[in-house]
């Protein structure tokens, strides 16, 4: 199955809900692009909600590391949430943790940007 992205705004904050394989050749710069495009219009707060990725490679984390630099060279944030089990042990096992705000719902991300 290849990267799908479903995009909506609240309270002033994007959450793009991601579907699919974040890896090489199906996410390509697709996640880092989406990001940037609201970087462009002055959003600068992002929830990805994991909840329907089912295995990210380290191209996968690249893009996210990656956009993550680009949200914060612009005074914002991107936190992490509705991670999978999968997700969930791929980001104890690469401590990407350590730069992300990971919560565990969309709620819990959303209210941690209030």
């Amino acid at each position: 199955m290849s990267v799908q992205f479903n995009t909506r705004q609240e309270n002033g904050v994007i959450v793009l809900e991601v579907t699919g394989r974040l890896i090489l050749g199906e996410s390509g710069s697709g996640l880092y692009d989406r990001v940037v495009e609201h970087l462009k219009r002055g959003e600068n707060k992002v929830v990805l909600s994991l909840g329907g990725v089912s295995y990210i490679d380290s191209s996968g984390l690249g893009e996210m590391a990656r956009a993550l630099t680009a949200v914060r060279r612009e005074g914002g944030d991107i936190k992490l949430s509705s991670l999978t089990r999968k997700v969930q042990e791929l980001v104890q096992v690469t401590q990407i943790y350590k730069i992300f705000d990971v919560r565990p719902t969309d709620a819990a991300a959303l209210a941690a940007f209030q």
